[in-house]
Protein backbone atom coordinates (compact mmCIF):
# COMPACT_ATOMS: atom_id res chain seq x y z
CA UNK A 1 0.00 0.00 0.00
CA UNK A 2 1.76 3.03 -1.14
CA UNK A 3 2.66 5.64 1.97
CA UNK A 4 -0.64 8.10 2.06
CA UNK A 5 1.73 10.83 2.53
CA UNK A 6 2.85 10.57 -0.99
CA UNK A 7 -0.60 10.86 -2.25
CA UNK A 8 -2.08 14.21 -0.59
CA UNK A 9 -2.06 17.55 -2.24
CA UNK A 10 0.57 19.67 -2.63
CA UNK A 11 0.17 21.77 0.97
CA UNK A 12 0.28 25.88 0.50
CA UNK A 13 3.90 25.80 2.37
CA UNK A 14 5.43 23.77 -0.71
CA UNK A 15 4.01 26.55 -3.16
CA UNK A 16 5.86 29.46 -3.86
CA UNK A 17 4.78 32.66 -2.75
CA UNK A 18 2.03 34.55 -4.98
CA UNK A 19 3.49 37.48 -6.87
CA UNK A 20 1.71 40.28 -4.62
CA UNK A 21 3.84 39.05 -1.68
CA UNK A 22 6.67 39.02 -3.66
CA UNK A 23 6.05 42.38 -5.10
CA UNK A 24 5.54 43.66 -1.22
CA UNK A 25 8.83 42.42 -0.36
CA UNK A 26 10.22 44.22 -3.85
CA UNK A 27 9.03 47.63 -2.72
CA UNK A 28 9.86 47.00 1.17
CA UNK A 29 13.51 46.44 0.08
CA UNK A 30 13.89 48.97 -2.58
CA UNK A 31 12.81 51.49 -0.27
CA UNK A 32 14.97 50.52 2.82
CA UNK A 33 17.84 50.56 0.40
CA UNK A 34 17.20 53.80 -1.26
CA UNK A 35 16.68 55.54 2.59
CA UNK A 36 19.95 53.48 3.24
CA UNK A 37 21.88 54.60 0.66
CA UNK A 38 20.89 58.59 0.91
CA UNK A 39 21.37 58.46 5.01
CA UNK A 40 24.92 57.13 3.97
CA UNK A 41 25.18 60.19 1.61
CA UNK A 42 24.49 62.64 4.74
CA UNK A 43 26.73 61.39 6.45
CA UNK A 44 29.76 62.72 4.03
CA UNK A 45 31.81 65.68 5.30
CA UNK A 46 31.35 68.97 4.20
CA UNK A 47 34.78 70.24 4.80
CA UNK A 48 37.42 68.12 4.80
CA UNK A 49 41.46 68.29 4.97
CA UNK A 50 42.60 69.76 1.47
CA UNK A 51 45.80 68.57 1.63
CA UNK A 52 44.41 64.78 1.45
CA UNK A 53 43.15 63.58 -1.44
CA UNK A 54 39.54 62.56 -0.13
CA UNK A 55 37.92 62.87 -2.98
CA UNK A 56 39.85 60.59 -5.23
CA UNK A 57 40.36 57.80 -3.03
CA UNK A 58 36.33 58.17 -1.68
CA UNK A 59 35.54 57.80 -5.93
CA UNK A 60 38.20 54.67 -5.88
CA UNK A 61 36.39 53.18 -2.94
CA UNK A 62 33.27 53.97 -4.28
CA UNK A 63 33.79 52.39 -7.58
CA UNK A 64 35.45 49.03 -5.81
CA UNK A 65 32.25 49.12 -3.52
CA UNK A 66 30.17 49.17 -6.80
CA UNK A 67 31.64 46.65 -8.48
CA UNK A 68 31.26 44.48 -5.23
CA UNK A 69 27.51 45.14 -5.02
CA UNK A 70 26.82 44.41 -8.59
CA UNK A 71 28.33 41.13 -8.20
CA UNK A 72 26.20 40.27 -5.38
CA UNK A 73 23.09 41.92 -6.97
CA UNK A 74 23.53 39.56 -10.24
CA UNK A 75 24.16 36.57 -7.88
CA UNK A 76 20.62 37.38 -6.40
CA UNK A 77 19.37 37.57 -9.96
CA UNK A 78 20.49 33.89 -10.76
CA UNK A 79 18.81 32.63 -7.30
CA UNK A 80 15.87 34.43 -7.84
CA UNK A 81 12.51 32.48 -8.08
CA UNK A 82 11.25 35.93 -10.15
CA UNK A 83 14.36 36.99 -11.73
CA UNK A 84 12.86 40.22 -13.44
CA UNK A 85 11.27 41.44 -10.15
CA UNK A 86 14.68 41.03 -8.38
CA UNK A 87 16.79 42.53 -11.52
CA UNK A 88 14.39 45.45 -11.25
CA UNK A 89 15.59 46.33 -7.73
CA UNK A 90 19.09 45.65 -8.45
CA UNK A 91 19.19 48.37 -11.41
CA UNK A 92 17.64 51.01 -8.79
CA UNK A 93 19.53 50.23 -6.26
CA UNK A 94 22.56 50.55 -8.58
CA UNK A 95 21.85 53.86 -9.48
CA UNK A 96 20.74 55.19 -6.63
CA UNK A 97 24.65 54.13 -5.64
CA UNK A 98 26.07 55.07 -8.37
CA UNK A 99 24.70 58.61 -7.94
CA UNK A 100 25.31 58.76 -4.14
CA UNK A 101 29.12 57.94 -4.84
CA UNK A 102 29.51 60.87 -6.88
CA UNK A 103 27.17 63.53 -4.73
CA UNK A 104 29.18 62.20 -1.96
CA UNK A 105 32.70 62.98 -4.10
CA UNK A 106 30.62 67.07 -5.33
CA UNK A 107 29.78 67.51 -1.78
CA UNK A 108 33.72 67.14 -0.53
CA UNK A 109 34.95 68.88 -3.54
CA UNK A 110 32.64 71.85 -2.73
CA UNK A 111 33.76 71.25 0.77
CA UNK A 112 37.18 71.37 0.09
CA UNK A 113 37.41 74.26 -2.71
CA UNK A 114 34.54 76.43 -2.42
CA UNK A 115 33.90 78.03 -6.13
CA UNK A 116 34.35 74.55 -7.26
CA UNK A 117 30.77 74.69 -8.52
CA UNK A 118 28.29 77.40 -9.74
CA UNK A 119 26.91 77.50 -6.45
CA UNK A 120 27.70 75.88 -3.24
CA UNK A 121 26.52 72.26 -3.18
CA UNK A 122 24.71 70.75 -0.05
CA UNK A 123 24.01 66.66 0.20
CA UNK A 124 20.63 67.18 -1.63
CA UNK A 125 21.59 69.74 -4.35
CA UNK A 126 24.89 67.33 -4.86
CA UNK A 127 22.40 64.44 -5.57
CA UNK A 128 20.21 66.99 -7.79
CA UNK A 129 23.52 67.79 -10.05
CA UNK A 130 24.65 63.87 -9.92
CA UNK A 131 20.93 62.95 -11.47
CA UNK A 132 20.94 65.46 -14.20
CA UNK A 133 24.66 64.93 -15.16
CA UNK A 134 23.81 61.30 -15.46
CA UNK A 135 20.14 61.75 -17.35
CA UNK A 136 21.93 63.75 -19.08
CA UNK A 137 19.77 66.79 -19.39
CA UNK A 138 22.16 69.08 -17.59
CA UNK A 139 19.59 72.17 -17.00
CA UNK A 140 22.98 74.62 -16.63
CA UNK A 141 22.02 75.84 -12.60
CA UNK A 142 24.81 73.95 -11.23
CA UNK A 143 28.09 73.92 -13.24
CA UNK A 144 31.54 72.53 -12.75
CA UNK A 145 34.21 75.59 -12.42
CA UNK A 146 37.17 74.38 -11.32
CA UNK A 147 39.90 72.11 -13.25
CA UNK A 148 38.67 69.49 -10.55
CA UNK A 149 35.22 69.67 -10.27
CA UNK A 150 35.45 69.46 -14.46
CA UNK A 151 37.57 66.44 -14.32
CA UNK A 152 35.08 64.58 -11.63
CA UNK A 153 32.37 65.07 -13.84
CA UNK A 154 33.52 64.35 -17.09
CA UNK A 155 34.54 60.56 -15.09
CA UNK A 156 30.76 60.52 -13.74
CA UNK A 157 29.93 61.61 -18.05
CA UNK A 158 32.18 57.96 -19.03
CA UNK A 159 30.65 56.06 -16.20
CA UNK A 160 27.38 56.98 -16.49
CA UNK A 161 27.22 56.02 -20.11
CA UNK A 162 28.59 52.90 -19.30
CA UNK A 163 26.31 52.61 -16.63
CA UNK A 164 23.13 53.10 -18.86
CA UNK A 165 24.54 50.75 -21.80
CA UNK A 166 25.71 47.78 -19.91
CA UNK A 167 24.47 47.36 -16.30
CA UNK A 168 20.98 47.52 -17.76
CA UNK A 169 22.21 44.67 -20.54
CA UNK A 170 23.89 42.97 -17.26
CA UNK A 171 20.76 42.35 -14.90
CA UNK A 172 18.31 42.42 -18.00
CA UNK A 173 20.53 39.11 -19.44
CA UNK A 174 20.61 37.81 -15.99
CA UNK A 175 17.17 37.90 -15.20
CA UNK A 176 15.98 36.11 -18.52
CA UNK A 177 19.26 33.67 -18.05
CA UNK A 178 17.75 32.83 -14.48
CA UNK A 179 14.29 32.66 -15.75
CA UNK A 180 15.21 30.41 -19.09
CA UNK A 181 17.15 28.09 -15.92
CA UNK A 182 14.01 27.66 -14.05
CA UNK A 183 11.78 27.20 -17.25
CA UNK A 184 14.40 24.10 -18.24
CA UNK A 185 14.46 22.71 -13.91
CA UNK A 186 10.35 23.21 -14.33
CA UNK A 187 10.16 20.77 -17.75
CA UNK A 188 12.51 18.06 -16.68
CA UNK A 189 10.46 17.82 -13.36
CA UNK A 190 7.74 17.47 -15.24
CA UNK A 191 9.13 15.15 -17.75
CA UNK A 192 9.79 12.56 -14.80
Amino acid sequence: MPDSCAMEPTTQAQQPPPMWRESVFFVLRTLAALVFIFWLLTLTPTQTDPAISIPLILLGLGIAGYGFVLRMQLKRVHRAKMPGLIATESLIVSAALFIAIFSSVYVIVNGDAPGSFSEPLDHFSAAYFTLTVLATVGFGDITPVSDTARFLVMVQMALGLGFLAVIIKVFTSAAQRARRIREQQTESVKQE
